[in-house]
């Protein structure tokens, strides 16, 4: 009876040596793995990202990360808007004009969005920029105050591919204000003076 219950001691010890060495190792485990549950709303899309790499882009419903280093990032599809405000340039005249735009853009390739550039938003301003410096330049500032829409024609169409390889659809540019700046809005304000007198 006695060797019995020394058999049983060692037995009961060794399954408890084990028990704390698989608590261990399931406390390390665990902690590696982030279990969550993720809904991707119907304004959405999901990026389930595996060892740093898009694995699946995942349409609206509920997904889950449970026993995996998965994990889930949210891209909003909905239309967005960038407001370019102020940009002086030169008309071809040597006078300076400042002008705003607003780009209308939604999020059309969430994947490409993601891998494409680093900050896919500053880059569509600097094509946006570069756009509308390239239409005031070779114009007067005559031509500039008489017709200054014609500036926008073409505009969004003009930048839509190279917009495109960042993920983003272009749908607008609009020209918000054109106004004279520094010595162009002196020298209007001294003839609009003028005539007035």
């Amino acid at each position: 009876m006695t060797d019995w219950s020394a058999y049983e001691t060692v037995v009961l010890l060794i399954a408890a040596a084990v028990a704390i060495i698989a608590g261990l190792a399931t406390g390390r485990i665990m902690r590696g793995v982030r279990a969550a549950r993720v809904i991707v709303d119907e304004t959405q899309v999901g990026l389930r990202i595996r060892k740093g790499v898009v694995s699946e882009v995942l349409k609206p419903g509920q997904y889950s990360t449970w026993l995996t280093t998965d994990r889930i990032e949210l891209v909003d599809t909905r239309e967005q808007s960038l407001q370019i405000n102020g940009q002086e340039v030169l008309t071809r005249d040597v006078l300076p004009v400042k002008a705003s735009l607003i780009a209308r853009y939604r999020i059309a390739d969430a994947k490409l969005h993601r891998t494409a550039h680093a900050y896919p938003a500053t880059k569509m301003y600097e094509e946006i920029q570069l756009e509308l410096r390239k239409r005031i330049a070779p114009t007067t500032l005559d031509e500039l105050m008489i017709d200054r829409d014609r500036v926008m024609v073409g505009f969004a169409d003009a930048i839509a591919p190279g917009i495109r390889t960042l993920g983003i659809e272009l749908l607008a540019v609009e020209l918000r204000d054109l106004l004279m700046a520094g010595p162009a809005r002196q020298a209007f304000a001294d003839i609009w003076k003028a005539q007035k007198d």
